[in-house]
């Protein structure tokens, strides 16, 4: 009765502390095993059965016995398994919300860091872009309007990349992707990117919205070592440059 009690324990969800009230249940059944024994073996027996039936009673009392083991057993079995999906479950949308922007359903900074401090090689580019004139979205059109930009660039880099590339939401109206190439194949992406922009069918107050983006590229292997660092200052650098000089542009070098 030991395990069947044990299980018990577990299957119950009073919020009592399951160790304790384990060990106490445990206790109790020995004692209370030791005390039948005890009333049991402490005098002669009362009554003799024959050999056959004994048999039985020892047959009937092992089947019992391993059937209701058993059936405690696949139940204790059954709520383990419950209960680690719904844990999985969790766990995965812990990570989702941890590493994902909940608008876009692109990376983060945090998860792209993340992949970007893994990388073991070196033969991809930086890109980060930046939405022209945004603020003036949502000035005029509402946040709700500027939500829906976001998410349309979002679906425009995610298209545009290979799988094994990453794109995320760098913060506010500012997207990173690592694509891995040289420049040529960053310019072919980024290309790529505002071409879906230029024939999305974005409306706003029943007027189509043009939406354009600035971008700066930086290769990895401008910089010395992976200082990860210096490659975003530069990408960001020439992308502020790409802003001050008409926006709608790339800019790949530091002039």
């Amino acid at each position: 009765m030991i395990p069947v009690m044990l299980a018990m324990v577990y299957l119950m969800e009073h919020g009592w502390n399951s160790s304790k009230y384990s060990i106490l249940c445990t206790l109790i059944n020995c004692v209370s095993t030791l005390l039948f024994c005890w009333l049991l073996y402490r005098g002669n027996p009362v009554y003799y059965y024959p050999v056959p039936t004994d048999l039985s009673v020892s047959f009937f009392n092992n089947i019992m016995g391993f059937l209701l083991l058993s059936s405690f057993s696949v139940l204790f079995i059954l709520e383990l398994s419950a209960n680690r999906k719904k844990l999985q479950a969790r766990n995965q949308e812990l990570a989702q919300l941890a590493n994902y922007d909940e608008l876009t359903k692109l990376r983060n900074r945090r998860s792209i860091l993340s992949k970007w401090k893994g990388l073991s090689r070196r033969d991809y580019c930086v890109v980060m872009g930046d939405v022209d004139d945004f603020k003036k979205i949502n000035d005029t059109y509402g946040h709700e309007q500027g939500d829906e930009v976001l998410k349309l660039i979002a679906d425009s880099m995610s298209g545009a990349v290979d799988a094994i590339d990453y794109v995320s939401r760098w913060g506010g109206e500012e997207f990173l992707m690592i694509v891995f190439g040289n420049i040529a194949y960053a310019l072919k992406v980024v290309d790529r990117i505002q071409q879906q922009l230029r024939t999305a069918d974005m409306r706003a107050d029943g007027q189509k919205l043009t939406v354009t983006m600035t971008f700066g590229v930086c290769e990895c292997s401008e910089v010395s070592g992976v200082d990860i660092d210096e490659i975003i200052r530069r990408a960001g650098q020439r992308l502020y440059l790409g802003k001050t000089s008409g926006k709608n542009c790339i800019k790949i070098r530091d002039e």
